[in-house]
């Protein structure tokens, strides 16, 4: 019976070569295009899962506009965690990230050129570890 099945469905197919490769096309970008979407959420759901009260992190940005140009960074200036710990007494810590300059001595940072930087090279400050 099952054979039977398979030999009919198999000469539609055949028969029909155009519709059928229009909906195996169809088929396939909607399977890719739902993979795509269920990673890319998965991969929002799961950020700072890590951690043991990820649900209280959050990072702060900078949206900068120039012209019709906007932008949106994860810069902020350096008083930005002093001044959020002072407004906002039931903040519990603040963490700052800072990309180190390679090839630069200390202090002389704003003199240096753009090129320098490595990704590698991450300076955290001492309340990281705090966070968990």
């Amino acid at each position: 019976m099952w054979r039977n099945y398979l030999n009919i469905a198999l000469r539609n197919l055949l028969r029909n070569r155009v519709h059928t490769l229009i909906n195996l096309t169809g088929l396939s970008l909607g399977i890719s295009c739902t993979l795509l979407m269920v990673l890319y959420v998965q991969d929002e759901v799961n950020y700072d899962a890590h951690h043991l009260k990820g649900d209280r992190i959050y990072r702060i940005s900078s949206d900068m506009r120039m012209g019709t140009k906007e932008d949106l960074f994860a810069l902020t200036s350096l008083a930005v965690g002093e001044r959020l710990m002072a407004e906002y007494p039931e903040l519990d810590t603040f963490v700052r990230f800072r990309m180190a300059l390679t090839g630069c001595q200390s202090g002389m940072e704003t003199s240096c050129i753009m090129k320098n930087l490595s990704p590698k090279l991450i300076r955290r400050y001492s309340k990281y570890f705090l966070m968990s």
